[in-house]
């Protein structure tokens, strides 16, 4: 293990090497994209190690208890409510193995296994420009990292749904066992973090491109069910997760003997804010110099992998055949992109941005993946523009900085 971590990284050093003298050519280049993911894989999986130490299993004890522990260890001791999924699987196993070890291992796992197949969608044939720029993006893997109060916080499961129902439909031609993932997946993730809902549209939209071409006539019969039951499933939150007689003091009390530094008050009041925000974002968004001008610009810049993305491929192109030959699943498609957008309304704009711009990334390299969109050929680049390059990119991911919240 330690010869190819050794080989990985010899490898990537004389590629970063050729790459800033603006001297790499096809041999090194192919040996450098090669490594590159490999390399990716143990830095992250290095850094979400540190992370889970420093933020998930040091301040569990603290005094008050961290948001992201409170946020954990929500239940349904006190009845249904959202977000309970994960807090109720703690609890339950916690007179058998302490919750931190779970929440711990359970969290930088999840991490792990996102990030590795999100690597895996990058094929060799990706550009090497939109692999660095959406890899090291301070508003992809990395803002959890530069934003450290992010880390652990339960949207870690949609993104790991996500990526594993694209596995799922990658790996399975049933289309019942691809219909089964989408179901179980989402619904989990739903019941852990309701945020899970607004990109569920999206994951159904992949499902149907995964079925074969001879089989277009089932791609509306098997979204429409798809969105039905998204819509179904957000109904059954809507009405049974908002209780105005819920009283987050109980998850409190079932949880105090395991951990006496729990504060009602400060962890879990917010469970009974309901739609309060509705009143907090409007007000902070009309204050376009503090809050939405900024917001706005780091919008542009976490977009920045998808306009070099698009730059390099037909996507337009295939949307566009979209359109004209199935007017009515673009539409869907279009929509389902567009879905998440709803959450500017509800939470941090940092986390709404980094949420949507890392699932339209994957989306779109899917659709790569799939067979349907290629990458267009590069014209070669002089020395020059390869350190023109080179410098806004060093740029891009060490002077700028997306927080989740102003």
């Amino acid at each position: 293990m330690a010869v190819v971590i050794g080989n990985t990284l010899r490898s990537i050093a004389k590629g970063v090497s050729a790459v800033f003298n603006g001297s790499l050519d096809q041999h090194e280049y192919e040996s450098f994209r090669k490594s590159l993911p490999r390399g990716c894989i143990y830095l992250f999986t290095f850094v979400y190690a540190l992370m889970t130490i420093v933020r998930i299993v040091y301040p569990v004890h603290k005094v008050p208890m961290k948001y992201t522990w409170a946020e954990l260890l929500i239940n349904y001791q006190g009845g249904f409510v959202r977000r309970g999924l994960f807090g109720e699987i703690l609890f339950r196993l916690q007179p058998v193995i302490p919750s931190v070890v779970v929440a711990g291992i359970v969290i930088f796992c999840c991490y792990c296994l996102y990030t590795y197949l999100v690597l895996k969608l990058l094929s060799d044939d990706t550009p090497l420009v939109v692999f660095a720029f959406f890899v090291f993006s301070p508003g992809g893997f990395l803002f959890p990292v530069y934003e450290p109060t992010v880390f652990g916080r339960k949207e870690v499961f949609f993104f790991l749904a996500f990526t594993l129902a694209i596995f799922i439909y990658k790996n399975f031609s049933d289309i019942r066992v691809k219909v089964c993932s989408f179901l179980v997946l989402y619904t989990i993730s739903t019941l852990i973090h309701e945020g899970a809902i607004f990109f569920a549209p999206l994951a159904g939209c992949l499902l149907v491109f995964s079925i074969s071409e001879h089989k277009k006539d089932l791609r509306l019969k098997v979204l429409c069910p798809l969105l039905f039951y998204v819509f179904a499933l957000g109904i059954f939150l809507l009405v049974f997760s908002f209780d105005r007689n819920y009283d987050p003091s109980v998850i409190v009390k079932s949880w105090s003997p395991y951990f006496p530094n729990i504060d009602a008050s400060i962890a879990l009041n917010y469970l009974n804010k309901r739609f309060e925000i509705l009143r907090i974002i409007p007000h902070r968004a009309a204050n376009f110099h503090q809050f939405t001008g900024p917001f706005l610009i780091d919008f542009c810049l976490a977009f920045l992998p998808i306009i070099l993305l698009l730059m390099h491929t037909n996507h337009l192109e295939f949307f566009r055949t979209l359109r004209r030959n199935e007017p009515i699943f673009f539409l869907f498609t279009i929509s389902s992109l567009l879905a998440p957008f709803v959450l500017f309304l509800f939470a941090d704009w940092g986390r709404v941005i980094y949420f949507i711009s890392m699932h339209t990334f994957i989306f779109l390299i899917t659709l790569n993946s799939f067979g349907l969109v290629k990458y267009k050929a590069i014209p070669s680049i002089t020395s020059y523009q390869w350190k023109i390059q080179n410098l806004f990119f060093l740029y891009y991911i060490l002077l700028w900085r997306m927080p989740h919240i102003r």
